[in-house]
């Protein structure tokens, strides 16, 4: 019933929470970060993201945290280092896939619920996404998608049209993956994971930058994001005193 998203209406880009017909309000307070790539926890109150600034004012670090976003209270989880590119739930929200910097590419690792890391016996990725128990990923410069269990880590290659210039037009959710077509720009489809076939094709697809596809739980509301016209604020400022 509620929408997370990211927007630099007010400055840095910020934490957004909103009821899908409601007004928006910012979560994160601390505009000398940026904040990407919000996920909800299990639980439904809050949001696990990535933050970006400097340490000392030279050193780039990338932080996972969480949000509260009933009293906005932060948690930087910072047992996960700082070069983090994202951070999912999982295991019923006992257990965190963490997205690690590795060149130009991610590493994927597992925070148990005793607090131990592991690194995950899998290739290094571009985007991925976590759903449930599953894992799906995809590797830089290769097209489609490879769908794993997380707790065998069995993997297999899932026969959808994916390629790099839609790394982030797509969602893994229990039952489905959502993607763009890459031969019609105008369409998102619906894979069905049981029956491995194309269940649903819609003319509404994402247009915007960073990941832009979302789903309810239940998968009856899907969320994309699509660029707005270009506009331009005119603001009145106070002539300054001579």
């Amino acid at each position: 019933k509620q929408v997370a998203f990211i927007s630099n209406r007010d400055g840095a880009p910020a934490l957004y929470v909103a009821p899908l017909d409601g007004e928006a309000r910012k979560v994160s307070q601390d505009d000398s970060f940026i904040v990407m790539r919000p996920h909800w926890s299990h639980d439904g109150r809050h949001v696990h993201a990535t933050r970006v600034g400097r340490r000392e004012g030279t050193t780039a670090i990338q932080q996972a945290v969480r949000y509260d976003t009933k009293d906005g209270r932060v948690d930087v989880l910072t047992t996960l280092g700082d070069a983090v590119v994202d951070v999912r739930e999982t295991d019923g929200g006992r257990a965190l896939i963490v997205g690690e910097t590795a060149g130009n590419a991610i590493r994927l690792l597992r925070r148990g619920a005793d607090g131990t890391m592991e690194r995950l016996s899998l290739p290094l990725v571009s985007e991925y996404q976590v759903a449930g128990d599953r894992v799906a990923y995809m590797q830089p410069d290769l097209r489609g998608l490879t769908l794993c269990e997380l707790r065998t880590l069995q993997c297999e290659p899932v026969p959808v049209k994916i390629d790099d210039s839609a790394r982030h037009d797509w969602l893994l959710t229990p039952d489905a993956i959502w993607y763009r077509a890459a031969t019609r720009p105008d369409a998102i489809i619906r894979f069905d994971l049981a029956t491995r076939r194309e269940t649903w094709r819609g003319a509404f697809a994402p247009t915007a930058v960073g990941l832009s596809i979302a789903a309810s739980p239940d998968g009856r509301t899907l969320l994309v994001t699509r660029e707005a016209p270009v506009a331009i604020d005119l603001m009145l400022a106070p002539r300054a005193p001579r």
